[in-house]
């Protein structure tokens, strides 16, 4: 089989400026803070997510309006981003009842239902609980100025490969912490953070979530390294070494994230993984561009089962074990029947973004103690919340991300290509897992599924760049009009009004759960005072102070119904 020429590909690339710098430091920043701030699910972690994104986004305009060698990223996979972004909005719009009567009926019927008629006589929204999908809605567009930041930023080779490595640093640094917290029998997370139970999944409270994001941490680590392999066959470096002394880090980073997945006892995770691998592998074998160097590849697969073996065969092995047991699936089948119960209540719009938690009670026959903040199944919730009207849009983004790389799989020519393949492992691996888990919830996780997504489309237009007259034209990006200062500016502007609505809520809801922690230390000492039967006088000030702290977080966020069940119950 013939070799394609090699193209000078980093000599077609701009060059990196300190914009450039900028947002890898910031970017870079932001994804090694997310996980091992427990997967960013508190609200001050979520205030740091949506303020970089808010910097980031809105540098991106500004880059357009005055750095004249930039060119802003343009895809259709932007237009059913917007439109998902744009229906939570709409969501959350107040309609005359007549209005929303007309558009959505059950949701119409069903607050006449709860509320009766004099409580819903005036405007509502189609979302069953504004809150709930406002903070979706931070969450989104979080994700969306991520996803916009990839695609814009990141053009060169170079740039994509150090991004690359930064995902996998960041993916073995957590596996690392992963298994020292096992091999030491922690029950805190860092050894500090209490959860009531074993900690197997490094900074993340669950092992599924922990285990979908290190399957994206390895699609990247496998990605770089695909993309070493064809540059250094392209080359001819490493003959006779098979490449095994440059690459050999690389490797073992991969192996320590699979060993994690594995011990982390998730069985979906491990199933996810060895499919994902299964299905790339048997690509790249169809593909057979690798020759010799495949072996190399092999190794990955053959280390991290060689460690199982010697030192966590038979934990492992009895946990998968239990995929046997009809239980284990039953009550995931029927919690999924529920959730789609729900959804055909709510067809076209949803219920909401965000709220499934306040939703699906009232179509739960699992007869459960306790209330899911999520679904077990990110497609059934999509669908739940957001009716088909964001799922059919999802699917189109996911679309045109998997034409992409369908397209650089088959027929990539350039050596930055072969990345594709590991964009495809993780993406078929979160795919799978994501029909039995919540992990696109949290902003570790969805944060890094954002960016697999645009590097897969950023991929795309640099191989239609490189193979275009060998790069003719791909470093005159001069724009000698006033219109993309103007455009620039006025994005700029929006981004950071969006960014500031979305700061201010979430500055609240930061205060809210502050305030809303305090209570519950004042109401476990309230409960330890009296089991030590301590003073009246004592009990008084605490449980003055426990009204205060209730008092606080309601009125931190007078809509979350949650702060005023509790103050009231108090």
């Amino acid at each position: 089989m013939p070799v394609a020429p090699i193209l000078p590909l980093d000599s077609l690339a701009p060059s990196r400026s300190r914009w450039d710098l900028f947002f890898e430091v910031a970017l870079a920043a932001l994804l090694a803070f997310m996980p091992f701030a427990l997967g960013a699910v508190e609200a001050w972690s979520e205030l740091v997510v949506v303020g970089v994104a808010t910097v980031l986004a809105a540098g991106v305009f500004l880059r357009t309006a005055f750095d004249r060698s930039f060119r802003p990223f343009w895809s259709w996979a932007f237009v059913p981003l917007i439109l998902f972004l744009l229906l939570a909005a709409f969501q959350l719009t107040p309609l005359p009842s007549g209005v929303l009567g007309a558009i959505s009926p059950p949701t119409s019927a069903m607050r006449q239902e709860l509320l009766g008629p004099d409580l819903t006589a005036g405007a509502a929204t189609i979302s069953m609980y504004a809150l709930a999908t406002t903070h979706g809605l931070r969450m989104a567009l979080a994700a969306a100025a991520i996803f916009l930041t990839v695609t814009s930023v990141f053009r060169s080779p170079a740039a994509i490969k150090r991004l690359l490595l930064w995902i996998l640093i960041v993916g073995a640094a957590q596996a690392v912490l992963a298994l020292l917290q096992i091999f030491t029998f922690a029950d805190r997370i860092h050894w500090l953070i209490d959860v009531g139970t074993r900690v197997t999944s490094g900074s993340f409270i669950n092992y599924s979530n922990f285990s979908q994001f290190m399957n994206l941490s390895i699609g990247a680590g496998l990605a770089l390294l695909l993309v070493r392999l064809h540059e250094q066959r392209r080359l001819e470096t490493s003959v006779g070494g098979y490449g095994l002394q440059e690459n050999g880090a690389l490797m073992a980073g991969l192996v320590v994230c699979a060993i994690s997945v594995f011990t982390s006892m998730s069985r979906n995770g491990a199933i996810s993984l060895v499919v994902a691998a299964a299905i790339v592998g048997t690509a790249l074998f169809r593909k057979g561009t690798l020759s010799r160097r495949g072996w190399l590849l092999a190794m990955v697969p053959l280390g991290t089962l060689a460690i199982l073996l010697l030192v966590a065969f038979d934990m492992i092995y009895a946990r998968l074990s239990t995929l046997q047991h009809e239980s284990n699936w039953a009550s995931r089948w029927q919690l999924t029947q529920d959730v789609l119960r729900t959804w055909r209540t709510f067809p076209v719009w949803g219920s909401g973004l965000g709220t499934h938690e306040f939703v699906f009670p009232m179509f739960d026959t699992a007869q459960a103690p306790v209330v899911a903040q999520n679904a077990d199944n990110d497609y059934a919730q999509l669908l739940e919340e957001m009716g088909i009207a964001g799922a059919a849009c999802m699917a189109a983004f996911l679309g045109v991300v998997m034409v992409a790389l369908v397209k650089l799989c088959r027929r990539g020519r350039t050596a930055l290509s072969a990345a594709a393949f590991g964009l495809a492992f993780s993406i078929i691996a979160v795919g799978i897992h994501s029909a039995t888990d919540f992990g696109q919830r949290l902003p570790a996780v969805f944060c890094l599924s954002a960016i697999t997504c645009a590097l897969a489309l950023r991929l795309s237009r640099w191989e239609t760049e490189a193979n275009r007259k060998g790069g003719a034209g791909f470093a005159d990006w001069h724009v000698h009009t006033f219109w993309p200062r103007i455009l620039g500016g006025a994005g700029a502007a929006c981004v950071l009004a969006i960014g500031g609505w979305a700061l201010r809520d979430n500055w609240a809801a930061c205060r809210g759960e502050t305030w809303r922690y305090a209570s519950l230390v004042l109401e476990n000492r309230i409960q330890h005072d009296v089991a030590a039967s301590a003073s009246v006088e004592q009990l008084d000030e605490d449980y003055g102070n426990l009204l205060d702290a209730a008092v606080e977080a309601a009125s931190s966020e007078p809509g979350n119904v949650v702060y005023g069940y509790w103050l009231n119950l108090y």
